[in-house]
């Protein structure tokens, strides 16, 4: 979250960090990006996070095996030109968006997302769209096919358990479904309203998806 005075300054604060093995994780919070080429300055970072503010290009991060982008102010979107290079992450295998907050997700974010081939992604975490939004667009995705965990953080409503149970054929792979309930959907013994063959959990706590 620092300001760095210059672009100078902050290719040099980032080739000091990159020192091979000392830093795994690195987050860049409301730090000015798109001016700066990043260039493979963060290729020693396996798990990075971006906050409020994003690269040009995620290319940046082509080696990342975990990706967050994450945001801070109440009333902001991730817009769609965030995700440019997303699909040139081929070794990402944990990807967690929180898409919005307080207003409405960017018109295309989910159908951008889901139209990119992730080959080795395994895990993926969405806060800020609706459950139904986010199956539907997954549904003949590319992403899905190689998903094996799930995480809806939204609202969830009677209907979104309706349309999900009849996609049970296309999310029948996945090890797990993680989504929060609200009172009165019928959990059972802490878990999600039962639905054969699907394996859903419901959340715990309400937790950031960026922890940074």
């Amino acid at each position: 979250d620092w300001r760095m005075p210059s672009d100078a300054a902050a290719a040099a604060w980032l080739d000091e960090l990159a020192t091979p093995g000392s830093i795994e994780t690195l987050c860049l919070r409301s730090c000015r990006l798109h001016d700066l080429d990043l260039g493979d300055r963060l290729a020693a970072f396996s798990r990075v996070a971006f906050v409020q503010t994003f690269p040009s290009n995620l290319r940046c991060v082509a080696h990342a095996k975990e990706l967050t982008l994450g945001l801070y102010d109440p009333d902001a979107a991730i817009p769609v030109v965030a995700l440019a290079g997303l699909g040139e992450v081929v070794h990402l295998e944990r990807l967690a968006i929180e898409a919005a907050r307080g207003r409405f997700v960017a018109p295309g974010f989910m159908s951008t997302l889901a139209a990119t081939r992730l080959p080795a992604l395994r895990e993926l975490s969405i806060v800020g769209e609706s459950l139904w939004s986010v199956i539907s667009a997954l549904r003949g995705s590319p992403l899905l096919s190689t998903l094996r965990v799930l995480r809806v953080d939204a609202p969830i409503s009677a209907d979104d358990l309706e349309r999900i149970a009849g996609c049970t054929p296309e999310l029948a792979h996945l090890e797990r479904i993680e989504l929060r309930f609200l009172p009165g959907h019928g959990t059972v013994a802490g878990l999600g309203p039962t639905m054969p063959g699907l394996p859903i959990t419901e959340l715990g706590p309400m937790l950031p998806i960026c922890p940074y």
